[in-house]
């Protein structure tokens, strides 16, 4: 799937993504949660990383981001240079759920015992898309590759299924985003 995903990128970049345009990447990879480890977003993520770096982006990138502080931080940085970039790409592999509508990417040290503490703890994805929006003359394109469950969700409630869980909710895009 990340292979398919590398190549899409090359060719969309050799056609649509011209030399002179300038560009950054806000690439994140949390594998080494605490609760329900994953393997493949960290290496997937510096693949990513790597790639885009070879297509001439700014990268910034996050691997197993263990508090919310270090995902603000990352994130603050991508959204103070995007003004500077005509293209904006954003990946973020790892834990997603939505609690209601908002969508939150989640730390890796934190234990999401509930879903207060993913609305405290967890990042909500529209805190990335603040600094999409008041670009609609720019180019952006935003990656979530998220789990479809919630791996916390049965411990929340043990009368729930995990059969019920549909991961994230649909995000509607700013404007030039895709």
């Amino acid at each position: 799937r990340i292979l398919c995903f590398v190549i899409a990128i090359r060719l969309i970049s050799v056609n649509s993504f011209g030399q002179e345009n300038s560009r950054v990447a806000l690439v994140i990879g949390n594998s080494n949660y605490a609760e329900a480890p994953l393997t493949n977003p960290r290496n997937d993520a510096e693949l990513v990383a790597e790639t885009l770096k070879s297509l001439g982006f700014d990268v910034l990138l996050g691997l197993d981001l263990e508090s919310k502080s270090d995902f603000v931080s990352l994130v603050r940085e991508f959204g103070s240079k995007r003004p500077d970039y005509d293209i904006a790409f954003g990946y973020d592999s790892g834990h997603g759920i939505s609690i209601g509508e908002p969508n939150y990417l989640l730390t890796t040290k934190e234990a999401f015992d509930s879903e207060f503490e993913v609305e405290d703890f967890g990042l909500s994805v529209s805190r990335i898309l603040r600094y999409l929006n008041g670009v609609s003359d720019k180019v952006n394109v935003l990656i979530l590759d998220a789990c479809r469950n919630n791996p916390f969700e049965q411990n929340w409630n043990a009368q729930r299924s995990l059969a019920g869980s549909q991961g994230l909710a649909k995000i509607p895009p700013p404007t030039g985003s895709l």
